[in-house]
């Protein structure tokens, strides 16, 4: 079968390797589309890969086309989408439903071949179904979605105080929801969200809890774009910043209402007198870029909840006065990792083919920025390249079938 081998840093060529054999309990996808996630760019342009020769790829969709032993033979001809994580289930981050922790993971396209390829073999727990109106080029697109959710669930689970929880409470009351406080997590049951989602019996409690909160998504790629969209269903009023116009342009298309540029010595200060003159609720970082990082903290206010999502390559720089933006307002700082909670894949995954079926979260034509074929894959990665004159303005995805 053809794939595209990541040689060595900076060199990528398509090329015939073996079949994947089937171990037992895995299946044998043919592949239609893989994303380019932007933790494959390190992997071919700084050299992060775990091995050299490696073939990338977790954003994925395709069809079953042959089950190893002791797999449901159901599978065969499913149409599915990617679950990238293959956690060992057995750790106590696993049994405890924290899967993004477990130690002795392994992960599709990272630890083991990817996507980026005809065929892939990978187990039959790693594959998501999808509805017969969900195509194979939005299915993979789709996968991030959890991820933009999953961040949203860490900073939903924070708690600071009674009157806190008790607001949230307040949000949408239910006599069904219940929940088991455990340490700072709140381990929640259902509740409701925005209008649109409350006649579902399955929207998480830590959804609702950001309806009527202020909300800053920094960075306008698919997973701030994918946020701000889960944002706004939940009820919140977000404002998702970016440094160019045109990403945001491709927001607003694709349904976020407010949008705000990242130019100017002063813009922290003008977002806020804009949209949350005290400071945000809520604050996540979607750009991985370790000097904008910072500013999310300068965009909180008191209480704030801020979440990392995305993972910097370079130094992070704190300096006294940044420092004092955690302690004086008494920030909520978290990191975000993957996208999986109990019962596996997790909540945010359900979630999202929930909200995708809604039309609260979607994928417009706009947000793509390119779909090259396998063999023009060296090119796709060139778009990403530190010199490169024409970076991507949305999502690039390879063409594998």
């Amino acid at each position: 079968m053809k794939a595209a081998v990541v040689q060595r840093p900076e060199v990528v060529e398509t090329c015939e390797v073996e079949l994947p054999t089937l171990a037992p309990g895995e299946v044998l996808v043919r592949v239609a589309y893989c994303g380019v996630c932007g933790s494959d760019v390190p992997r071919v342009w700084m050299g992060s890969a775990h091995s050299y020769p490696i073939v990338l790829g977790h954003e994925f969709s395709g069809t079953v086309v042959q089950v190893g032993e002791g797999t449901d033979a159901a599978l065969m001809g499913r149409r599915v989408a990617g679950v990238p994580l293959v956690p060992c289930h057995d750790c106590p981050d696993c049994a405890a439903g924290d899967y993004s922790l477990c130690k002795h993971y392994s992960f599709i396209g990272s630890r083991r071949p990817g996507a980026f390829a005809e065929y892939v073999a990978v187990p039959a727990a790693n594959v998501y179904p999808l509805p017969e109106d969900v195509s194979f080029l939005n299915g993979a697109v789709c996968v991030p979605a959890p991820v933009a959710l999953h961040a949203l669930r860490l900073a939903g689970l924070l708690r600071w105080g009674s009157s806190d929880a008790a607001s949230a409470e307040r949000i949408h009351p239910s006599e069904e929801s219940q929940g088991e406080f455990v340490g700072q997590r709140f381990i929640s049951a259902v509740g409701n969200s925005s209008s649109e989602m409350c006649d579902s019996p399955n929207t998480p409690a830590w959804f609702a809890a950001c309806a009527g909160k202020t909300a800053a998504v920094v960075g306008s790629g698919t997973i701030g774009i994918f946020l701000a969209q889960a944002l706004q269903a939940a009820g919140a009023h977000v404002v998702l910043l970016g440094r160019r116009e045109a990403p945001l342009a491709v927001a607003r298309e694709a349904g976020v209402v407010q949008t705000a540029l990242t130019s100017g010595d002063d813009w922290i200060a003008q977002v806020k007198e804009a949209y949350a003159p005290a400071g945000f609720a809520y604050v996540f970082d979607a750009t991985g870029n370790a000097a904008a990082m910072p500013h999310s903290l300068e965009l909180a206010g008191n209480h704030g909840r801020v979440c990392m999502v995305g993972t910097p390559k370079t130094d992070m720089v704190f300096t006294p006065r940044l420092w004092e933006e955690i302690n004086r307002k008494e920030l909520f700082l978290t990191g975000s990792w993957m996208s999986y909670s109990a019962p596996w894949p997790g909540e945010e995954w359900s979630l999202a083919a929930q909200l995708f079926a809604s039309g609260d979260m979607q994928v417009t034509e706009a947000m793509i920025d390119a779909i090259c074929a396998l063999s023009e894959a060296s090119e796709a990665f060139a778009r990403f390249a530190p010199n490169s004159p024409k970076k991507p303005s949305g999502k690039i995805l390879v063409d594998c079938a």
